[in-house]
């Protein structure tokens, strides 16, 4: 039954994907997107880690890059917390004058860099994913995008993405 569950929300995954061709959804669509692969992620690592996704009513309707964030909560699943440790990531989107703001949280292990400017390229976070959104948001948006990460050993992580909003 979790099998066949798996498989309609992967395919919801690439159906949005492919029925997406200008790479750009409404964050309403792309928090629809982030629930079922967040789905698939639980099958892996077992309902120890929960999650919640919040979306403001003044931005439901705004477009962004189409599954920016996965990696960011990808990265949350597997570095936030050990084999067996429990937690929650929180996802929020919001617009705060004229930007779309994104924070993906968690109460993990945090990490041991500095916080700060992710953008920046001699800031090494995460992997592939991680640099391929960075890289994305910098060729959509240029310096108009920011990526900020807040994290505390042993408290949690806090990425902070900003760019323009538009609809």
């Amino acid at each position: 039954e979790k099998s066949v569950e798996a498989i309609e929300k992967f395919s919801l995954l690439l159906r949005s994907t492919l029925k997406n061709p200008d790479e750009f959804v409404t964050i309403k669509n792309e928090a629809e997107n982030l629930k079922n692969y967040i789905y698939i992620l639980n099958l892996r690592f077992g309902d120890r880690i929960k999650t919640n996704i919040f979306v403001s009513e003044n931005c439901r309707e705004y477009k962004i890059p189409l599954l920016l964030i996965q990696p960011f909560v990808e990265n949350a699943f597997y570095h936030g917390f050990n084999e067996t440790g429990t937690g929650i990531i929180s996802v929020f989107f919001n617009k705060k004058h004229d930007n779309i703001v994104i924070e993906v949280m968690d109460n993990g292990s945090g990490i041991d860099k500095p916080s700060g400017n992710i953008k920046k390229k001699d800031y090494s976070f995460g992997g592939v994913g991680i640099s391929n959104s960075k890289e994305r948001l910098h060729l959509i948006y240029g310096d108009n995008a920011d990526i900020q990460i807040n994290s505390s050993k042993g408290k949690g992580t806090c990425i902070t993405i900003t760019f323009p909003a538009e609809k």
